[in-house]
């Protein structure tokens, strides 16, 4: 993916972040996002299907972040539905 590809998907990235009002998660979270909308922006690119590009299934790391990421959307769904008692 050359720099202005990558340019104009973290361009419409961001504003995604703005419009859903993801622009108030955690940093982590928002890059996790990131990582995630660039690896779909970037399934067309030859070299992103390269055994190199792939990684372990789960990392520590990664692990943390999809444990924030559900912690974040579960206190969202909480002060969504306040009226909810099995949330």
């Amino acid at each position: 993916m050359d720099t202005s590809i990558y340019r104009q998907e973290y361009a419409r990235f961001t504003d995604w972040l703005e419009e859903s009002g993801n622009d108030v998660l955690p940093s982590e979270i928002q890059a996790a996002l990131w990582q995630g909308w660039l690896a779909r922006a970037s399934q067309q690119e030859k070299y992103f299907r390269l055994p190199a590009a792939c990684g372990k299934p789960e990392t520590p790391s990664s692990t943390r972040v999809h444990h924030l990421i559900a912690r974040e959307l579960l206190n969202r769904l909480r002060q969504d539905n306040t009226d909810s008692p099995n949330l």
